[in-house]
């Protein structure tokens, strides 16, 4: 097994394919909405330019998806035009939980979500900017989620399901608290009843940041939705409660996959949510390593987690083993922006809707095991090819063939590194440097050769 220093310390700061071949994402363009935000691939106010305190936000117009969200952010009744001008629709509902509530967001009639923001201050003055930040992230996690397969009929968050399937009337119900420090939490009922999910700031080491502020902390709550309804299906959220649970690993990779920036590398170093804990970018993050496919600053295996009770030092391993995977198809198809485009075939792409298939695939209370192949399952169904370069991602980590595990109820694992027969020969040719360059584009899953 690993030694000490391959175990991620103990963390409690964060609560915490079937593939959708349709058209690319289009911009619905019918209520004149727009928001002030951080947005899409930008993680925090401190991975932007300028730097905080100064504000580098951008204004988005009408991203609402024409297929996920196909009347925008703010319907709710299936007919053209918004039921309301507050931070609420189909999909999410902002506000505060404070007592007394402070005032309702509200973005006017032309829907403009535009709201000051001064990082100088504390939280609690700048809270409709947040709420606006969040609103806008939770949204699209729905819209990008729903076009790889998390539709209403799969069990998404939504009021009105517009005759897609599945039970409405479970928009997001969120919050955000500022009587807590790091009291961010989520819970998910079955599908036809609303989540809800609470977002607070968190001080530490003196420093006080707004987590709602960090999409990736943001996106790790919505991933808890996802996962809990597709792992057993949409009427069973009791299938990821066990020791060896993949369920924090989702939910930190998924936040880590939708802030992916053009000109980003497999061994970069990507620290998990460094804002909301008061970390500068370049910091460890709040798992204590960073992610990276290059095991010179991140060489967990699947044994790293023996004799591990912490779920989320557990499922960091897990985020790492999808990281390499995630990397081993972008090296392949490449990287394109546009992540909600199912269709599209890069690798960012190809591996969020295999993942969503996976999950829909495996058993309830997966093993690290269990939820390897389904999502190896699932690549098989949709293009064959990919399965080699997953199957030697997934080895690099000890999540090979021979790799064992006593069950979802233990950690008592053991590493395997090998590939299936008829994968080895691929595995030899690049790992021996047959390629030309070396390894060619498969350094981030063979990062030494």
């Amino acid at each position: 097994m690993s030694d000490s220093r391959s175990k991620p310390p103990p963390v409690a700061l964060l609560c915490w394919f079937l593939v959708s071949w349709l058209a690319p994402a289009t911009l619905y363009a019918g209520d004149g909405s727009e928001y002030t935000v951080y947005p899409q691939p930008v993680e925090s106010p401190q991975h932007t330019t300028p730097a905080p305190p100064a504000d580098a936000r951008s204004t988005v117009v009408e991203p609402a998806d024409t297929v996920a969200s196909p009347l925008g952010w703010h319907d709710t009744d299936g007919v053209a035009g918004a039921e309301s001008t507050l931070l609420e629709g189909n999909n999410v509902r902002l506000f505060t939980a404070e007592t007394p509530p402070l005032p309702a967001v509200d973005c006017g009639p032309m829907l403009s979500c535009d709201f000051p923001l001064d990082l100088s201050e504390a939280p609690v003055t700048y809270t409709a900017a947040s709420q606006t930040n969040v609103f806008y992230w939770l949204n699209l996690f729905h819209d990008v989620t729903f076009r790889h397969g998390f539709d209403t009929a799969a069990g998404n968050f939504q009021v009105n399901t517009y005759g897609g399937g599945g039970v409405g009337g479970d928009r997001l119900e969120t919050r955000l608290r500022y009587d807590v420090s790091c009291g961010s939490t989520v819970s998910i009922p079955p599908d036809g009843a609303s989540g809800g999910v609470i977002v607070s700031p968190c001080t530490v080491g003196g420093t006080t940041r707004d987590t709602a502020l960090d999409s990736t902390a943001v996106l790790h709550l919505a991933a808890h939705g996802l996962a809990e309804r597709l792992v057993g299906g949409p009427g069973n959220v009791a299938c990821l409660g066990h020791v060896q649970s993949p369920r924090e690993g989702w939910a930190d990779w998924l936040g880590l996959l939708f802030t992916i920036e053009t000109g980003d590398t497999g061994t970069d170093p990507r620290p998990y949510a460094t804002w909301f804990i008061g970390q500068p970018a370049g910091g460890n993050g709040v798992r204590g390593l960073p992610y990276s496919t290059d095991p010179a600053i991140n060489d967990w295996t699947y044994e790293t987690i023996f004799g591990s009770a912490d779920p989320f030092a557990i499922g960091a391993v897990w985020a790492e083993a999808l990281w390499r995977a995630t990397w081993a198809l972008i090296d392949l198809h490449g990287f394109d922006p546009d992540l909600a485009n199912a269709a599209g075939g890069a690798g960012n792409q190809r591996i969020l809707s295999y993942a969503i298939e996976g999950m829909k695939l495996g058993p309830c209370l997966p093993t690290f095991l269990d939820a390897r192949d389904a999502l190896l399952a699932a690549a098989t169904t949709a293009d064959a090819n990919d399965v080699c370069p997953l199957w030697n991602a997934f080895a690099v980590m000890g999540l090979g063939t021979d790799a064992t595990s006593v069950g979802p109820g233990s950690t008592q694992v053991t590493n395997g590194f090998a590939v299936p027969a008829e994968c080895s020969a691929l595995t030899s040719l690049f790992t021996d440097g047959f390629e030309s360059g070396g390894c060619g584009g498969w350094t981030s899953v063979f990062p030494g050769c």
